[in-house]
């Protein structure tokens, strides 16, 4: 059999799989290729060099680079031991020290994304930094914080992420001492939630830990031993529906109990959380161009979503990324 020669022009397809050497019926045989090798595909279809490398600056314990571009700003932000640094132009500008918890071995674990013209970094053992950059040019580094409710001073409510991490039959019961299971319980009270069938607190469970009891959020002040076994004093809210027993409850969704987000990304004007320690396989959407408010709302076309991946087997999400679909 003669040998033939054929011209490629294009290479959108990139390297293809041995086993479609054969297959020259398909698009992407005629797109594809068997082997690129220090080159970039670009998308014209045509290939180029891949780009070589310059000593910029020297950063002491520089393990990750992430490119800050906007606008005029061009910043690279290298992550070290503990510390954030600033290059800009070839100099160390600025070095990030105060609240920034991550030591130098679990930097390779960390996950970015920009935000609200903010780099958000998440790393499954460790809360969210938002690290921002001021009209003067100054770095600095802030745990993440969800959107309030409304601009009243005194509703404590955040309209973060929320799970269910205990089984879907374990009920709890908010308990007021002397007061009609049956009867509302107003907010800003202090009530007793108790959890049957399955042990959920223990002494190591955080404070400031919020639940929501039908959908109604009660914050957690202690948690202590009783006769039932270990129980949580908490202060509501808002208004609770009842004090009876229900399933209907979860808690919030990133905490020191069940872990931080894994990973986070931008897709379509909304700021999506990928999974934690305890729900790896868990998605959480914001609102539509509110990129820290994640309320559930009435399920109205630009409301936040919240999904846990549906497959025979259970996967845990590591990256994302926003594509077309």
């Amino acid at each position: 059999m003669s040998k033939i020669n054929i011209t490629k022009t294009s290479f959108t397809s990139g390297e293809i799989d041995p086993a479609l050497y054969g297959r020259i019926d398909l698009r992407a045989y005629d797109d594809g290729a068997a082997k690129l090798a220090n080159v970039l595909v670009q998308r014209t279809g045509g290939i180029t060099r891949r780009p070589g490398t310059a000593f910029v600056a020297e950063v002491p314990s520089g393990a990750r680079l992430f490119p800050y571009d906007h606008g005029d700003i061009h910043d690279l932000l290298v992550f070290g031991d503990a510390a954030v640094h600033v290059v800009s132009d070839g100099v160390v500008r600025q070095t990030i020290s105060v609240d920034v918890p991550w030591p130098l071995a679990d930097v390779s674990q960390l996950n970015f994304t920009l935000v609200d013209e903010g780099v958000l970094v998440c790393h499954p053992y460790f809360q969210p930094r938002l690290l921002r950059r001021s009209d003067g040019d100054v770095w600095s580094s802030s745990k993440l914080e969800f959107a309030e409710f409304n601009m009243d001073d005194d509703d404590e409510r955040r309209a973060q992420p929320f799970a269910r991490f205990a089984p879907a039959h374990v009920p709890i019961q908010a308990v007021r001492e002397g007061a009609d299971p049956a009867a509302a319980i107003g907010r800003d009270l202090v009530v007793q939630l108790r959890v049957f069938g399955t042990p959920i607190f223990d002494n190591d469970y955080p404070a400031d830990t919020v639940f929501r009891i039908k959908g109604r959020q009660v914050r957690l002040l202690q948690v202590y031993p009783d006769g039932f076994g270990m129980v949580a004093e908490a202060i509501t809210l808002e208004p609770l529906v009842d004090g009876r027993a229900t399933t209907d409850w979860d808690e919030q969704a990133f905490s020191r109990v069940h872990g931080w987000p894994i990973a986070a990304a931008m897709h379509q004007n909304r700021l999506v959380l990928g999974g934690c320690r305890d729900r790896a396989d868990f998605i959480w959407f914001s609102k539509s161009g509110r990129p820290f408010d994640f309320d559930l709302a009435d399920g109205d076309d630009d409301a936040a979503i919240a999904f846990r991946i549906g497959a025979e087997r259970r996967h845990a999400i590591r990256q994302m990324f926003s594509g077309r679909v």
